[in-house]
């Protein structure tokens, strides 16, 4: 539904493990977590049970609303990951959690919105990001110079994806030299994160539609574990609220 994508202005969204909450400010999308997001390690599959997608957090204080002014939505729903990534294509960043930490992410082909990112970071332009992935060998194919590695970056990428392994490689010109996610760099850095929630939007994107994604928090300050960290961070810079 159309009506339901946020204006030209909008700079920012959190997705988190939980609600999706649209409110009456120029920032008018926020994911919000369902219980604190602090896994540092990647969970076995088994282990990931909807759990982690259930009873509501309380917004958080900075950016409460009424709920008459905030419709919420189930952020772990099918629908929701796909207002989510139809939003990423528009060129506006996506906060999402990993299994390490937060990211903020942009679509990595889109100069304009990766650029966002750096502005909302603070992140010095010649530091390049990396780039998420949902399908690692698809990934591979499509980003790694002549579409193919060497048979120990296989073997990796095979034994650690999903999970926390970022993985550089030199790049296809084709696809990424010039790029701003590539800080002009002739090599790219490649990930398949483990979480389930940035796995379906990833999936919801393509299996080889690279989001750039760095730290969801301004440089400088602790990467955050928690969709409050990133609302809190970024509110305090005034890219939210």
């Amino acid at each position: 539904d159309s009506s339901l994508l946020p204006p030209p202005s909008l700079r920012t969204v959190v997705l988190g493990g939980g609600r999706l909450c649209m409110h009456p400010s120029r920032f008018t999308l926020l994911f919000v977590s369902t219980l604190p997001f602090s896994i540092m390690h990647p969970p076995s599959p088994k282990s990931l049970s909807n759990s982690i997608f259930s009873a509501p957090a309380a917004l958080p204080a900075s950016t409460s609303h009424s709920a008459s002014s905030c419709p919420l939505f189930d952020g772990a729903s099918d629908a929701d990951i796909s207002r989510a990534a139809e939003i990423l294509s528009k060129g506006i960043p996506v906060a999402f959690p990993t299994e390490t930490v937060y990211g903020l992410g942009a679509i990595a082909t889109d100069d304009d919105a990766v650029a966002r990112i750096y502005e909302a970071k603070g992140r010095p332009s010649d530091n390049p990001l990396i780039l998420h992935v949902a399908d690692g060998e698809a990934g591979l194919r499509r980003f790694a110079e002549e579409g193919t590695v060497s048979g120990d970056v296989a073997k990796l990428a095979k034994r650690f994806w999903p999970g926390p392994l970022s993985i550089c490689v030199r790049s296809n010109p084709a696809q990424l030299r010039g790029k701003r996610a590539v800080a002009g760099l002739e090599t790219v850095v490649l990930r398949v994160p483990s979480h389930p929630v940035a796995l379906k939007l990833l999936r919801a994107l393509g299996p080889d539609t690279p989001v750039a994604a760095p730290s969801a928090n301004v440089s400088g300050r602790p990467s955050p574990t928690k969709a409050k960290h990133v609302i809190d961070d970024l509110a305090h810079k005034g890219l939210i609220g």
